[in-house]
């Protein structure tokens, strides 16, 4: 079990490398990419934060500050949608205020926690007119 375990780590770091490569545009061969990613002491201390489970839902925001996505002392990712055709302002475990916080503009604006930002706080949100979908998708 462990050595499939390792294995899976390992596979998950070279998709990483790979990942990443390509997003800023580098020349990197899978040979390559497999030589760093079987060396050991380029694993030891590696982060990989694993996500079991994936829930997608979306709420609603009102006209006053509206929970959109309860706190949750599992969270690993979060990503947030604005699906309306008005601003959404997001508040991390405060009470959201119009033109205050992180904005979502209308029609696909975003948010995304992830190791870097990560918080377990329910995420709070507010509008103009109220009654505006957003969209969320959280792992944990």
């Amino acid at each position: 079990m462990e050595s499939l375990k390792k294995l899976f780590i390992i596979v998950v770091a070279l998709l990483c490398v790979v990942g990443s490569v390509h997003a800023i545009n580098m020349e990197l061969t899978p040979e390559e990419a497999q030589q760093f990613v079987n060396c050991e002491e380029k694993l030891s201390g590696m982060d990989i934060n694993l996500i079991e489970n994936m829930t997608t839902a979306s709420s609603t925001a009102g006209s006053s500050s509206t929970e959109l996505v309860a706190a949750n002392a599992a969270r690993k990712y979060l990503a947030i949608v604005n699906d309306s055709d008005e601003t959404v302002y997001i508040s991390i475990g405060e009470t959201a205020v119009v033109g205050k916080g992180i904005r979502l503009n209308a029609n696909g604006g975003s948010f995304e926690m992830d190791n870097s930002n990560l918080s377990f706080k329910a995420v709070n949100g507010i509008c103009s007119s109220g009654d505006k979908n957003v969209t969320y998708q959280e792992g944990y």
